[in-house]
């Protein structure tokens, strides 16, 4: 019998047994690992709870995604809107301040870097109507320019070019 037969043979053999012994070494690592999803659950419920009272009191509004330029800032807007909504939702109020959003628990245990610097580049105006603006990055909208704007805004979550600064318009909710 040549050397390649008894290559071939030996390997047959062994990749059973390399099979075999790999699947028993893994069944004995994970037999006795435990996997705690509490905390994912209470999550689940928590965010299932914020959307069954959307959904009960009807909040929803149009949205227009479209670009008008920087698409990062309009990530960190449409971040800061989409906690801004869920602060109003679990307190019955809307926010002007970027740091008031710390009261929530998926905002406060963000990663800390990010939370500070969307408090720092990062401002919201909430209107009399309860409609809201934010804007992110050094350059912003004076609060008289805003207010006028917000007057005069069509009911829709839109990004918007005011006095050079790209903002982002959240129509007051109708619920």
């Amino acid at each position: 019998m040549g050397k390649v037969a008894k290559a071939l043979i030996v390997a047959a053999l062994a990749l059973p047994l390399t099979i075999l012994a790999g699947k028993a070494f893994v069944r004995w690592s994970l037999k006795d690992l435990q996997f705690d999803l509490s905390g994912l659950a209470a999550q689940v419920n928590a965010d299932t709870a914020v959307i069954r009272a959307l959904v009960g009191r009807n909040c929803f509004r149009t949205v227009d995604q479209s670009s008008i330029g920087d698409k990062r800032k309009e990530a960190q807007m449409s971040y800061v809107a989409a906690v801004l909504d869920l602060y109003r939702v679990r307190f019955g109020k809307s926010t002007a301040v970027v740091s008031e959003l710390n009261k929530l628990p998926e905002f406060e245990h963000a990663n800390s870097t990010n939370r500070h610097y969307f408090e720092k580049d990062c401002s919201i105006h909430v209107g009399e109507s309860g409609s809201a603006v934010v804007s992110c990055g050094s350059s912003r909208p004076t609060k008289d320019t805003v207010e006028a704007f917000m007057r005069n805004a069509k009911p829709v979550q839109k990004f918007y070019l005011l006095d050079g600064s790209e903002i982002l318009f959240i129509p007051a909710p109708k619920c």
